[in-house]
């Protein structure tokens, strides 16, 4: 439809700008493709990060069991990529749980109130061994898995000392 649009306007000389149906069919058009990235990543992440194919599980109903555990963390490693993305200077402590933020701030040998969205990504990273040089590419999948899976492992740690009694 858009093709159709788009050479009917591009061969009319009269005409200055594009036509309504062919603005809102773009605009629709551009949605859509937004949409379908973002779907892209989230199957990445489950196919790289979480190896979702590797796991080789033997009937649908195991492998909708790990799709529950596994989709909630896929979603949640989105949003906080896109966070750090779109505002990488904004304060981790508005989009991180404080535990997690002080766990990672003090493995880091940062400060948990001056920690950025970016720092945080890319702290989480370097646990999953990214370098993070300065012409590095960002990390991949696999990388921020294996740093969200240390990440979890010195959460946990973190919840069992505040619950010792000695």
């Amino acid at each position: 439809m858009i093709d159709r649009l788009w050479r009917g306007w591009k061969t009319e000389p009269s005409r200055q700008s594009p036509p309504v149906e062919l603005q809102a069919a773009s605009s629709a058009h551009t949605e859509f493709v937004v949409c379908d990235c973002t779907i892209e990543e989230y199957h990445q992440c489950l196919k790289s990060g979480c190896r979702i194919e590797e796991r080789q599980l033997q009937t649908v109903d195991a492998l909708m069991r790990l799709l529950g555990v596994l989709s909630p963390l896929a979603v949640r490693l989105l949003q906080v990529r896109a966070y750090a993305r779109e505002a990488p200077q904004r304060p981790a402590s508005e989009v991180i749980e404080p535990l997690m933020l002080a766990v990672l701030a003090q493995r880091s040998g940062h400060s948990p109130a001056t920690m950025t969205l970016g720092t945080f990504w890319t702290e989480v990273a370097r646990l999953g061994g990214y370098l993070a040089r300065r012409r590095d590419g960002p990390p991949g999948w696999r990388t921020i898995w294996k740093g969200w899976l240390s990440l979890q492992t010195l959460l946990e740690g973190a919840h069992l000392a505040l619950h010792l009694h000695l």
